[in-house]
């Protein structure tokens, strides 16, 4: 809804700034300029409208993997994580415990960047989404599992491009 009114008011502020440009071209430049400083306003207002519409509709695409853990695919090759209190509750065994090897190697081997990795917890909220999330091929947008080498339908290696992963981490008092 918000993207939907957000375009009207940028057409209505591309119309108030065609008004100026005429006002302009007919010599009243005073006019010409208030109006063309209330189309900027009003333009400004009509992007903030479609952004916070855009922002609602990524906040309904996450989907909850297991208890405090979701994720959402923001593009072909981006990936966002957000691990709360409940899921780093049922897996931080030591506060501060560094990545094993076996994390490294299976972020390593999906091509996987995300510098928010700092903890075990961490890669295990990364690792989870990435099992149950469905990536696409990089090449033809087709689906494929974390785990496979090469596309079924393409042919081609997967994770040749790196995945950006986003991990933010979620307190309780995060809406």
């Amino acid at each position: 809804m918000y993207r939907f009114f957000g375009g009207f008011v940028v057409l209505a502020g591309m119309f108030f700034g065609l008004m100026a440009l005429v006002g302009w071209s007919l010599g009243d430049t005073g006019a010409a300029i208030v109006v063309g400083v209330i189309a900027f306003g009003i333009i400004g207002f009509g992007g903030h409208l479609m952004n916070k519409g855009q922002q609602k509709k990524l906040q309904a695409s996450f989907e909850e993997i297991e208890d405090g853990l979701y994720a959402c695919l923001v593009g072909p090759q981006e990936l966002i994580v957000r691990a709360g209190p409940q899921f780093y509750e049922d897996y931080e065994e030591r506060p501060g415990q560094k990545q094993t090897a076996e994390s490294r190697r299976e972020l390593k081997h999906c091509n996987v960047v995300c510098q928010d990795v700092a903890t075990e917890t961490d890669a295990l909220a990364v690792r989870t989404a990435l099992w149950n999330t469905p990536i696409p091929c990089w090449n033809c947008g087709e689906e494929a599992d974390y785990d496979e080498r090469k596309c079924d339908h393409c042919g081609k290696r997967l994770w040749q491009k790196p995945l950006k992963v986003h991990l933010e981490r979620v307190t309780a008092a995060s809406p």
